[in-house]
């Protein structure tokens, strides 16, 4: 009988070790999980701050020197508001918002990464090919 009562408090035990053992790993992969969405949003921002970046470069490079004329902005926020339906911040006043973000900064991004450069480049010869 002792034998039975002794396996059965072993077979407690154990059952008791995999639980908290089962919780343990649970904790574990829970913690990698927020850590991947925290790196995930970040890296989101990173990637929506230099397309907006790039964009408020073009804007301000090609409004300022009349290459798109007048009535640009509210042309292009009006085509992104028609083709991108709910996208936030493309009204004419945010995109001048944009330009005079970018006219301020500029010289402090001056040293910015070649990424946002490449941005740049594809943003405008995306433009100059749909024009």
């Amino acid at each position: 009988m002792q034998n039975n009562e002794f396996s059965d408090e072993i077979s407690k035990k154990s059952s008791m070790n995999q639980s908290l053992s089962c919780i343990s790993d649970i904790k574990i992969i829970k913690q990698a999980i927020l850590k991947s969405r925290y790196k995930a949003v970040v890296n989101v921002n990173i990637i929506q701050l230099s397309l907006y970046f790039g964009i408020c470069k073009y804007v301000s490079e090609n409004t300022r020197q009349s290459v798109l004329g007048t009535g640009a902005i509210e042309a292009i926020s009006k085509q992104l508001s028609v083709g991108l339906p709910g996208l936030r911040g493309v009204s004419s006043s945010g995109i001048k918002r944009m330009r005079s973000f970018h006219e301020a900064w500029q010289t402090i991004f001056a040293n910015r990464p070649a990424s946002l450069d490449d941005l740049y480049l594809q943003v405008s010869e995306h433009l100059k090919q749909t024009q």
